[in-house]
């Protein structure tokens, strides 16, 4: 599974190489994650429990999401002071 093109230039803004790596790895990880409760729900039927591990999983999507805008934002404004 792939990053979207938002979340890798979201990614350029984190200064740390290993930081990155690890969010990278991350979302990466949710994304399989999601994968897999597709697949699961169809072979077992355990609609219910995928969807509720599905939606976490989007949750932190979105928080991670949320967190690199933040940082882009700050990194602006750093900017912008200077």
């Amino acid at each position: 599974m792939k990053l979207s093109q938002e979340q890798e230039s979201l990614l350029k803004f984190v200064p740390s190489v290993e930081v990155r790596k690890m969010i990278r790895s991350r979302i990466k990880t949710l994304l399989k994650d999601i994968d897999k409760t597709h697949k699961l729900t169809n072979a077992l039927g355990w609609k219910w429990r995928m969807e509720r591990d599905r939606e976490k999983a989007r949750r932190e999507i979105n928080s991670i999401d949320i967190q690199l805008i933040n940082n882009y934002n700050l990194q602006q404004s750093k900017k912008e002071e200077n």
